[in-house]
């Protein structure tokens, strides 16, 4: 039997879903939770449910859910499948049937089997429970090299270390400035020339009333983790750490292959991954791709979980991604209470936390206009710097306060700002990688194109980071564009030639670079190739990207904008749809 909704067409005995005669590939559990929603129209199914039927038994947890459901709206749209708070998921488009009878999945039924199946996740929880530590011991029998560089602020906590899993030693570098371990570890990784099979380890003390706080992040060639450990006293710091990476050792970190992806994979299937540094970086792995009710599903789990002196640091930065999702979405309420617990939360430790708070709150003030409490932030910005802190984190202030004080109109402030900032580079030889922002708001504020060509050139020369990463990104693009815009053909062609960064879409700015030497059918033909690509990988963002272009480029009297109109349409981009005016 065949069913239609919205132009798909279901298959619901071979599986195959099309649209406008073209086949979409879904995953087996895509497919199972598709049926059953078209199966119980216009019905809410509760999340129990959705395990009872489409996992049958098997144990996973709730966020497998929330992941399914985002990859099934990415395919059919964000409002075939409607969220009731607390209570389940309703498929919302009409259901045409293609025969007078449909097989429908009972949800009686899954009422029925709901205890039975419970009573067998039950017996393999307790199954895994007996196992799962087992099945995380390193299989490949080597032990993780993870190198430090000793610092003043560690040097008398932190403790050299080896085991079965891992060793901990220190490593020592000469160097003409600062290396940022913590923020820049990727970096410094390739500064420090270490092998891609070895580990680097990053690490800030925060002392606290209760007792110390030490941030670290973790960086190998492929994979990344960021963390914090608590000690009642100094003592203790380095015993705390060193079982926290057994801990990580356990759940596969230095033992997983290639690909973030395939890690991301293997910490969904475990019951472990409850922990809150874990569903932390469950959340921003899927913020990035731009699924961002998954990413809120884990942050949800986390705010759900006790906050005590331990695990506070991690539930601080949950409300901060989670309060950016709100204000993406327009909810600044939420966004706005969410960032007032936090800072009750926080108090005045861990002073990278208060000025992470601090800029969110500024910046949330602008998007509501209100730009007094705008200054209260900036002028809270300016009591902090005046501690303690080190020479990064000021550096960092400067920045906050010139971006601010443009979108204020303070344009005088604004590039005080900014020579401030420039001097603490100098002055405490902070890594060259940080003058990315310093160029770029030069850039932004001039208004004669060669002084926008020099600054920006210049930051595609500096070396890329974990903070400067998305200035690079962004000064590429903006520069590609500048060479567009004044018919700077040839050096915009060969900007994407040099261009080494994946993280740039090539055939998105080729397809641009087309378009404005009028060569549209091969633009629209690598449109299409990106629209896939996207499509495929689930990158919402890159899909979107490729969906508006196309829609705006294609023939009027093409069938094919109308699949990009209602793609756009399903995926929450109705505002921009409406200014095109097309």
């Amino acid at each position: 039997m065949v069913v239609t909704f919205d132009g798909f067409h279901l298959d619901t005995k071979s599986g195959v879903l099309t649209r406008k005669g073209k086949e979409i590939t879904l995953k087996p559990k895509q497919h199972a939770l598709l049926l059953f929603f078209v199966s119980n129209p216009a019905v809410v199914l509760s999340k129990e449910q959705i395990l009872d039927h489409v996992w049958q038994g098997r144990v996973v947890s709730e966020q497998v859910v929330f992941q399914t459901i985002s990859q099934l709206r990415t395919i059919v749209g964000e409002r075939a499948i409607q969220t009731y708070a607390r209570q389940g998921y309703k498929w919302t488009y009409p259901i045409n049937n293609d025969e007078e009878e449909q097989e429908r999945v009972s949800v009686s039924r899954s009422k029925k089997s709901h205890t039975y199946t419970y009573f067998i996740i039950a017996i393999l929880l307790a199954a895994t429970a007996v196992t799962s530590y087992h099945s995380f011991i390193p299989l490949t029998g080597k032990r993780a090299q993870i190198f430090y560089l000793p610092q003043e602020h560690t040097k008398d906590v932190i403790e050299d270390t080896s085991n079965d899993a891992f060793s901990l030693q220190a490593v020592k570098f000469n160097s003409s400035y600062q290396l940022d371990v913590l923020n820049m570890p990727a970096l410094t990784f390739k500064e420090l020339q270490l092998d891609k099979a070895n580990w680097l380890i990053g690490m800030q003390i925060y002392p606290a009333p209760e007792g110390i706080y030490l941030e670290f992040k973790l960086q190998s060639d492929k994979n990344q983790w960021h963390d914090y450990v608590f000690a009642t006293k100094p003592t203790a710091v380095a015993a705390a750490l060193h079982k926290q990476l057994a801990e990580l050792a356990q759940l596969g970190l230095f033992t997983t292959p290639t690909t973030a992806k395939v890690w991301v994979s293997k910490l969904e299937q475990q019951t472990q991954y409850s922990r809150a540094s874990v569903l932390f970086f469950l959340a921003k792995y899927y913020h990035g791709l731009g699924h961002l009710d998954v990413a809120l599903a884990y942050l949800d789990s986390i705010s759900k979980q006790p906050v005590d002196v331990q695990t506070m640091p991690l539930h601080i930065e949950a409300a901060l991604l989670r309060a950016t999702i709100y204000k993406h979405n327009g909810q600044f309420t939420l966004a706005k209470t969410t960032l007032t617990q936090a800072e009750q939360n926080l108090g005045e430790k861990i002073w990278p936390l208060q000025f992470e708070l601090i800029k969110k709150q500024a910046f949330l003030a602008y998007a509501m206009r209100n730009p007094e409490q705008v200054k209260q932030q900036l002028e809270r910005g300016a009591k902090l710097a005046q501690r303690n802190i080190d020479s990064l984190s000021r550096f960092q202030l400067h920045i906050l306060d010139s971006i601010l004080s443009a979108k204020l109109g303070l344009n005088e402030r604004k590039y005080i700002q900014l020579n401030e900032a420039q001097q603490v580079v100098i002055d405490e030889k902070l890594h060259p990688a940080n003058l990315a922002f310093i160029y770029f708001h030069y850039a932004l504020f001039a208004e004669d194109k060669d002084i926008k060509v020099k600054y920006l050139s210049k930051i595609l020369t500096l070396p890329r980071s974990q903070t400067n990463f998305w200035v690079i990104d962004d000064a590429f693009e903006r520069l590609f564009d500048l060479y567009i815009q004044h018919g700077l053909f040839a050096q915009a062609a060969e900007l994407l030639q040099q261009n080494t960064n994946h993280a740039v879409n090539k055939k998105l700015l080729n397809a641009r670079l087309l378009l404005a030497q009028q060569q549209t059918q091969q633009a629209i033909a690598l449109l299409e190739e990106a629209y896939q690509q996207s499509h495929k990988a689930f990158d919402r963002n890159a899909s979107i990207n490729a969906a508006r272009a196309l829609y705006q480029h294609l023939d009027k009297q093409s069938q094919k904008r109308q699949i990009y109109y209602n793609f756009l349409q399903r995926n929450g981009e109705q505002k921009w749809l409406d200014s095109q005016n097309i």
